[in-house]
């Protein structure tokens, strides 16, 4: 299993240092974090609205086994001192998607009498009855033929195919935001290393004016200037600190990782410049292929409830062999012989009405279907837009990060240029503290434009489905045939 802890640097009772980069960080997400892991577990909820669709077609085993015992008179006044009663049955049923119902079942009634000496009748001290039976129903209107059962079968499989791919989409939402918290926790960190060299500088500046205000030099004010300037750094130290921490924490607590680790960021020096791509397919996409699915899906669902809608009118027939002998031999015999049929054909005609509940129904599943081919439409339109504004944000935010650059290196130049100045007693106190602190804050800026940048490459990579590869559907294909069979 690849492991994001890419170089393990030092290990001690106090802290782990780590080595960090952007692909380990998305590795961790998808392996090893708890977010990922529940995106797995939502998705594989969808797997139950699946199987209990296909729950229709499944086979039904039935089996019944019964012993009465009777010494009840009957209506003629006569009875026999006792009846036994031994039933036993077994029928296997299965539906499918034709909208035919096959049942077979074999029930077998064996009898024995306790015959009073005062009996004169014909019936014998024991009898078997042994009856074969295959009995099928055809749907002929509601649900003609299984049309509304295949439409809700196409349904549940449209909504599941919808599922594992929004599996995907969710998992590189939880990407995206775990590569945010990793640049925002770099820009931190740098962050908090300029406040420090800010500070630095500061206690430098004011060792200098100290000892130029010892030789009376100093113009008045000037020390207490860059104190209280040196105070204000010590202040961003801390907030910087602390901001630093939370994101640390966040970030550790994202990718499931020991809380006192200490990060190195393995980020490249080099800026890449923004790629060159062809426009995208958005029909390629995962939400505009999630959008469709489930636009079909609430089609099928509208189609299987216009069915549904129908009067109930089945064919009805059946086919039986009986047998009755004193013995269970013989009764089975005679049954198999064939020579004891019986069967039937006719028609079966249900229809509820009242309520209105089938037409609302209906109605309901219509509206259902036209709310989705809504969300696709905009889905389509939305996509369709979106990559030229990701286009025109990863280019400005390339531009941004090299003007960040240029003024943090003039920023830099101006302070040293002053700083030489006022050692030479050219330059007032107030220019050479706004020159650094604008320095400072151009450093700060150049940071935060390099994350910005970089967050606005994954975006579009994203956008593109090429953060996270496209998964393997084979786990969804061997349950839907394990399922299906």
């Amino acid at each position: 299993m690849v492991t994001l802890l890419a170089v393990l640097t030092a290990v001690s009772w106090a802290n782990i240092e780590i080595v960090l980069n952007q692909k380990q960080v998305a590795e961790a997400v998808i392996k090893s974090s708890n977010f990922g892991q529940i995106v797995n577990l939502n998705a594989q909820l969808s797997r139950l609205q699946y199987a209990e669709t296909l729950s229709a077609f499944d086979f039904k085993l039935t089996a019944e086994g019964l012993h009465d015992v009777s010494k009840q008179e009957n209506l003629s006044g006569s009875s026999l001192d006792k009846t036994e009663n031994f039933k036993t049955s077994i029928g296997l049923e299965k539906r499918f998607a034709t909208g035919s119902l096959l049942d077979l079942s074999f029930e077998r009634n064996s009898f024995k009498y306790d015959l009073p000496t005062s009996y004169t009748g014909s019936l014998p001290p024991a009898q078997t009855q042994d009856v074969l039976s295959l009995t099928l129903e055809q749907d002929l209107l509601r649900n003609a033929f299984g049309r509304a059962d295949r439409a809700e079968l196409r349904s549940a499989e449209k909504t599941y195919e919808a599922a594992q791919i929004q599996r995907v989409t969710d998992l590189q939402t939880a990407v995206l935001d775990g590569v945010r918290l990793f640049w925002e926790t770099y820009t931190s960190m740098k962050s908090t290393e300029e406040a420090v060299a800010a500070r630095d500088r500061y206690k430098n500046l004011v060792i200098s004016v100290r000892r130029k205000n010892s030789f009376g030099y100093a113009a008045p004010g000037e020390l207490s200037q860059v104190q209280a300037e040196l105070e204000a750094r010590e202040s961003t130290v801390r907030d910087k600190n602390l901001s630093y921490l939370e994101k640390k924490n966040s970030l550790l607590n994202l990718l499931s990782l020991p809380s006192n680790s200490v990060i190195k960021f393995d980020v490249a020096s080099e800026l890449p410049a923004p790629p060159t791509l062809p426009e995208t397919n958005v029909t390629g996409l995962r939400p505009y292929r999630v959008a469709q699915a489930k636009m079909i899906a609430a089609d099928e669902k509208r189609f299987a409830g216009q069915s549904q809608n129908w009067v109930d009118l089945s064919l009805m027939a059946k086919l039986a062999s009986a047998g009755l002998e004193t013995s269970s031999s013989g009764s089975y015999s005679e049954m198999t012989s064939g020579n004891r049929p019986s069967y039937y054909m006719g028609l079966q005609l249900e229809h509820q009405f009242g309520s209105g509940t089938l037409r609302e129904r209906e109605l309901n599943r219509k509206l259902l279907a036209d709310i989705e081919r809504l969300k696709f439409q905009d889905t389509q339109k939305s996509l369709q837009s979106r990559e030229l504004e990701l286009r025109e944000k990863v280019r400005k935010a390339y531009e941004n990060t090299v003007s960040a650059k240029a003024q943090k290196d003039f920023r830099d130049r101006a302070a040293r240029d002053l700083q030489r100045s006022f050692t030479q007693g050219r330059t007032d106190i107030s220019l050479l503290i706004d020159s650094l602190n604008r320095y400072s804050s151009s450093e700060i800026a150049y940071l935060e434009s390099i994350g910005d940048y970089q967050v606005a490459l994954n975006e579009w990579a994203a956008f593109r489905d090429q953060l996270v590869p496209e998964l393997k559907l084979s786990e969804i294909e061997s349950f839907q045939k394990g399922a299906k069979q």
